[in-house]
């Protein structure tokens, strides 16, 4: 990696029902305050997991 570059990945494909349960849930996360708006350069994919039957966000930080 050069020092000072941008790191961006492609998205996963997903089903809509997916798509729409990471759209909810991120709606929430805002609501809350755990996120925020914000621009970045920088991207990576996430998907959903599930862990005990719930569904839960997978961030893949590894190229």
């Amino acid at each position: 990696m050069i020092e000072g570059s941008d790191i961006s990945f492609p998205k996963y494909a997903t089903s809509l029902a997916k798509k729409e349960m990471m759209d909810k849930q991120i709606d929430t996360c805002y609501a809350q305050g755990i996120l925020e708006p914000f621009k970045s350069p920088w991207g990576v994919p996430v998907g959903i997991a599930y862990q005990n039957g719930k569904p839960q966000f997978c961030v893949n930080y590894l190229p």
